[in-house]
């Protein structure tokens, strides 16, 4: 009888950590949801162009998604992407005038679905080049990064595939 209501109440308690852990994804898939319809709506409002603009229209504002492993990293402008061997590093410049503040607001990396995979907002003060890491997805994907700039709007980078897994029998399998 003992071991039944431990059994029970350990349901129990997996079951509410089940509940809450998908309220928060849903919660946190709506959340980015909405925070890329305001980036679409300020950017048209701004700029008045639908959508981001045009890929390379200004390097300094490129997303540029590195693979490592396990591990995927988007740093902004041409000049982070290639350790200062080419292009600008987009500043990250706060200041008491609000006319003086230009930065990389929000960096967010799309699947081939349009899903969000990763998204950070950042703030004026912190050191450049922008940055957003996260874990690689572990199943072969087609992965895209967006920024919105305070001054310049809604940027996109060049669609990266990342790989499955090869599946099957290796030499050291075998």
């Amino acid at each position: 009888f003992g071991v039944s209501v431990i059994y029970w109440v350990g349901m129990r308690r997996a079951l509410k950590l089940a509940f809450w852990a998908a309220f928060y994804s849903v919660a946190e898939s709506q959340e980015c949801s909405a925070i890329k319809h305001e980036v679409s709506r300020r950017h048209e409002a701004d700029f008045g162009q639908a959508g981001p603009l045009p890929l390379f229209t200004s390097t300094k504002h490129t997303p540029y998604i590195t693979v490592e492993g396990g591990l995927s990293t988007v740093v902004v402008g041409q000049g982070a992407a290639t350790n200062g061997a080419a292009g600008a590093v987009h500043p990250m410049t706060g200041d008491d005038d609000p006319a003086n503040v230009h930065y990389i607001e929000l960096i967010y990396v799309e699947d081939h679905d349009g899903n969000v995979l990763a998204m950070r907002r950042l703030k004026p003060t912190e050191t450049a080049p922008a940055r957003l890491e996260f874990q690689t997805p572990a199943d072969g994907t087609v992965m895209q990064a967006f920024l919105y700039c305070n001054l310049h709007g809604w940027h996109q980078g060049v669609p990266v595939t990342v790989e499955s897994p090869a599946v099957g029998c290796s030499v050291a399998e075998c």
